[in-house]
């Protein structure tokens, strides 16, 4: 069991200039940038808070005039990426850790509560109102908090390349069962065949899918899903944005910060207020320039 399928993107440098600072609180650290009411809480891949463009995501999503906060939740698997997570050199095709890791300290049982301490300094903070972004394993975590706070904080949540389904079943458990307690509404971003098998994100996750269609039921017409057939799990933080396919993972991972932005919009998450356009972003012009 895993939360990847086999073909999944590996790992993926960091090579952005970070813009938010470094805090911690109840011995978790923290990277934070924004301000404000409203909130949003990233929840990592298993390369942790800051694997590949996660951060870079982050300082992009502060500039829609949010206070983002990523948290570091996962003890270090062979010293992991700055201290958080797989290391750099996880072969995450060929090795079979992650079992073992999710039934042991990677268990919700032991994740969960540290996000749930982050979402306290969140309030503290002056955050009234969250928003959810799980990426891969990020999104089976953030389903447990999804049912673990009220509805009147988290607003809605979202997750990309979810691993939701493979994560709860490969613990034996019932994915649709855990999805039937959360206390908001999501937005899915699939990839692949949804009929390849194995670990891919299966149809589960589209309109007419079980998980979708139980979040239907509790929040009709409030759930979105967007399957990218064409992408490799992982491609939103972990896909290489240069040589064969750059563009068109550029533009795909455009897509998704764009669509997420107006997910966020539509449930009151951005301030009335004007703030810095996406298009002027640093992160799109990023990937306006990608090979």
């Amino acid at each position: 069991m895993s939360c990847c399928p086999l073909d999944a993107v590996g790992y993926l440098a960091a090579d952005h200039t970070d813009e938010g600072t470094v805090r911690s609180v109840d011995g978790i650290s923290y990277y934070q940038i924004g301000s404000g009411p409203n909130g949003l809480l990233f929840c990592p891949d298993v390369w942790g808070w800051n694997g590949g463009r996660t951060r870079a995501i982050a300082d992009d999503f502060a500039k829609m005039g949010v206070s983002v906060w990523v948290p570091k939740l996962l003890p270090a698997f062979e010293g992991g990426t700055d201290g958080d997570g797989l290391p750099p050199s996880y072969d995450i095709k060929n090795r079979t850790d992650l079992p073992d890791l999710f039934k042991g300290e990677w268990n919700q049982d032991k994740v969960v509560p540290k996000l749930l301490s982050v979402i306290k300094a969140m309030k503290s903070a002056g955050v009234k109102k969250i928003g959810l972004i799980g990426f891969c394993y990020g999104a089976w975590l953030g389903m447990y908090v999804a049912g673990s706070i009220p509805a009147e904080q988290l607003i809605c949540a979202v997750g990309a390349h979810p691993s939701i389904v493979a994560g709860e079943s490969g613990v034996g458990k019932d994915p649709i069962a855990l999805s039937a307690k959360s206390n908001c509404p999501w937005m899915f971003f699939p990839c692949g065949d949804p009929n390849a098998g194995g670990m891919v994100e299966g149809p589960e996750y589209d309109v007419g899918g079980k998980l979708f269609e139980t979040l239907e039921a509790k929040f009709p017409g409030r759930n979105r899903t967007r399957r990218f057939r064409e992408m490799t799990h992982g491609f939103v933080t972990r896909g290489l944005i240069v040589g064969d396919k750059g563009q068109e993972t550029a533009v795909a991972i455009r897509d998704v910060v764009k669509d997420v932005e107006a997910f966020f919009q539509s449930h009151s998450l951005r301030p009335s207020v004007a703030s810095q356009c996406w298009p002027c972003s640093g992160l799109l012009k990023l990937f306006r320039s990608a090979a």
